[in-house]
């Protein structure tokens, strides 16, 4: 089927220069597990942090005065001047820690959400037929690419001029008809299981759409996201003569994991996806990574590993953050109005208890200079989610085998968050073929 192309208009002169304006945006059960974000997006970086414990360690010194003073006045026997001090330390040290506990739990939590909120899932069964198809649709296509401008995207698009988060809209609708009637004749995913190396059982969905093809690209989608929400670039990949493995990330549907990994433990998934891959499909394959947000991030950080398959010939990257620590800080700080210290560092230390890792290690920044693999990156910019600034970072560190040529960075205009394919969705998949296929 020809495919008609999806292009932005020109915008007209008056709107070049557009106030970036937040209307008002239905939180539904797709889009209640998104933070407020920043109102702007962020293009310069100037108070971008290296991690540090260092507002811990004073934090701690403001607790411990007040503590010496105590026991001093107790010692002195002036018993009530004595208890109030200790009582003002106990305060400040459990009222942070209960507000690194909840920040924990809000944004860390394993959801293990099913593709449909449960509206669409009882309308899937109902006796409203026109309710019954949107569904389906979202359940075929994904929650980004299937719903008609509520949820995820709804949120993305909120620091958008008007004009371009039309464009957004009109292209997600084009795509999502053209990807539906695609997806109508190209078979049914088959569910696939492997195991994480901390013994997690983790599943995918799988596409054998072009048989005789070697291609394979393996996707990772975005913090509490799903599967399918990577339909928003199946399609284009299987008319280029790519398979399809769609993995659940750990903490997400029916992979197992009580806590969302931010790209840390998910890139040894990502190996264990793709040595999976070559075990049942052949040491002959050749494998494109290509995720976005955090599943960006973990593609990234899976190609600096020294276990990956040498099957794994490129990384796309789409809209990934340069450090979790620096979105959680700007997301606290300018989004929902948080101090950013010491709660990141109690978030910090409360989650290597709690979750088993330092968040400061999902750093892709750390890991594209030993990149084994070339690097393809993409951002919008308008993202105000994962800041404009990170992706000219990532650019900018990228070495190994991404190094001079090993690595394109693209960034496209009238795009917020995981947006650039339908911004400017023409060129996206020039820029992306046009890296990516002479790897293959």
């Amino acid at each position: 089927m020809q495919i008609p192309k999806l292009t932005p208009p020109e915008m007209p002169a008056q709107e070049s220069a557009p106030k970036l304006a937040r209307p008002n945006v239905r939180r539904d059960e797709a889009s209640s597990s998104i933070p407020p974000l920043p109102r702007t997006a962020d293009a310069t970086g100037e108070n971008y942090e290296t991690p540090s414990w260092k507002p811990l360690g004073k934090f701690s010194v403001s607790i411990v005065l007040p503590l010496a003073i105590g026991v001093f006045m107790l010692c002195m026997g002036y018993l009530w001047a004595g208890l109030g001090f200790l009582v003002i330390a106990a305060i400040f040290v459990f009222g942070f820690l209960l507000v690194g506990f909840r920040f924990s739990d809000s944004t860390l939590k394993a959801p293990h959400k099913p593709p449909l909120t449960s509206e669409e899932q009882a309308a899937l069964s109902g006796d409203d037929p026109v309710a019954a198809e949107r569904a389906r649709r979202v359940e075929v296509l994904g929650g980004l690419l299937g719903r008609e401008g509520t949820g995820a995207y709804a949120v993305f698009s909120s620091a958008l001029a008007p004009a371009d988060a039309a464009v957004i809209e009109r292209n997600r609708a084009a795509e999502a008809d053209a990807t539906y009637e695609w997806a109508k004749g190209a078979g049914e995913f088959e569910r696939v299981e492997t195991a994480s190396p901390d013994g997690l059982r983790l599943c995918a969905h799988l596409l054998r759409c072009a048989p005789a093809s070697k291609r394979w690209v393996l996707f990772a989608h975005g913090y509490n996201g799903n599967w399918n929400e990577m339909m928003l670039y199946a399609r284009h990949y299987a008319e280029r003569g790519f398979n399809l493995l769609m993995p659940e990330m750990r903490g997400h549907g029916d992979s197992e994991g009580e806590w969302i990994g931010m790209g840390w433990p998910d890139r040894l998934d990502l190996l264990a996806w793709a040595s999976w891959l070559v075990s049942h499909e052949g040491a002959d394959i050749e494998v494109v990574l290509h995720g976005h947000s955090m599943g960006a991030a973990s593609v990234c950080l899976a190609s600096a590993e020294e276990g990956l398959p040498p099957q794994v010939k490129a990384t796309v990257s789409d809209c990934a953050y340069t450090d979790a620590l620096n979105v959680f800080r700007d997301v606290a700080v300018k989004g929902m109005g948080m101090g950013a210290h010491p709660l990141l560092e109690i978030v910090r230390a409360v989650f290597m208890l709690r979750g088993g890792y330092d968040l400061a290690k999902a750093a892709p920044i750390d890991a594209v200079p030993k990149s084994r693999v070339p690097l393809c990156l993409f951002h919008g910019e308008q993202d105000s989610f994962v800041a404009p600034y990170m992706a000219h970072k990532l650019d900018e560190a990228a070495g190994g085998a991404a190094a001079g040529e090993g690595h394109a960075l693209t960034m496209v205009p009238g795009a917020g968050h995981a947006q650039s394919v339908l911004a400017d969705p023409e060129r996206y998949w020039s820029r992306l073929f046009g890296f990516v296929d002479p790897l293959l």
